[in-house]
């Protein structure tokens, strides 16, 4: 178990078992240490969900992004070795074709093929679209889950809510087993993966509520290139937007999924 804001190692220890009861043990030994949960992100493992319930830990257990969209990333090289195939099979059949159509045969047996041109290249149209699409869709989700879009502005729950849902419809319409049960995947942990940015959106309303759309923006821009530029809020801010800034960053830096 790692801190998510200091990333210090809170346990690290081989077991026997990774069930419910083992994750409980560790959780209480860790209270009883002096540790203090705000919130807890994981795997998706069914003995750390188990032992939160065991424990009695009354706080909320989230998804972790990594994951899920490593999936996605995996899904999506099947997709495209798949759409690459179809390709491939596409043009071996054109290749068939031309050469039955010429007078001179070349050395060697003539090309076979299992199915016609038409089919081959339907199936390579779909394998084609099917990549582009699920590729643009989960592009479109990963987007939607940021905190911040790339201008500094605030992603709110509704807007990343109405994003997961419909990408989650558009990838059932490619009826791709795999792809339609990681839709299914998504909408099930849709709250879940929401919960974050409603507690990012409550928590910096706050001081939002004192400055104007611009400004806002330009504290969260600041804050996505504060490494690249070596920000400081203390620095780098007018005396009168300083308390904003740093409430911002602060809040930012507990944002963990």
């Amino acid at each position: 178990m790692v801190d998510g804001r200091s990333f210090l190692v809170l346990h690290l220890s081989p077991e026997e078992a990774r069930d419910g009861t083992t994750w409980g043990v560790t959780l209480l030994d860790l209270q009883a240490r002096g540790i203090q949960f705000q919130d807890l992100a994981s795997d998706g493992a069914t003995g750390i969900r188990a032992g939160v319930r065991e424990a009695r830990i009354m706080v909320p257990l989230r998804p972790d992004i990594f994951h899920l969209l490593r999936e996605a990333a995996r899904l999506g090289r099947r997709l495209e070795r798949a759409a690459y195939h179809a390709i491939e099979v596409a043009e071996r059949v054109r290749r068939a074709e031309r050469e039955a159509q010429e007078t001179r045969w070349r050395r060697g047996p003539r090309l076979k093929v299992a199915v016609t041109r038409a089919e081959a290249e339907v199936k390579e149209q779909q394998a084609i679209a099917c990549y582009d699409l699920f590729t643009w869709l989960i592009e479109e989700v990963r987007q939607g889950l940021e905190p911040l879009n790339p201008e500094g502005r605030l992603t709110t729950a509704a807007q990343t809510r109405a994003t997961v849902q419909t990408a989650v419809e558009l990838l059932r319409e490619i009826g791709h087993k795999e792809v339609t049960a990681l839709a299914q995947n998504l909408l099930e942990n849709l709250e879940e993966l929401v919960s974050p940015l409603a507690w990012l959106e409550q928590s910096l309303n706050v001081w939002r509520a004192g400055l104007d759309t611009e400004t806002a923006s330009f504290i969260g821009w600041a804050y996505l290139h504060r490494q690249a530029l070596a920000l400081d809020t203390e620095k780098d801010f007018p005396p009168a937007l300083q308390p904003a800034a740093q409430a911002f960053w602060e809040t930012m830096a507990l944002a963990k999924r």
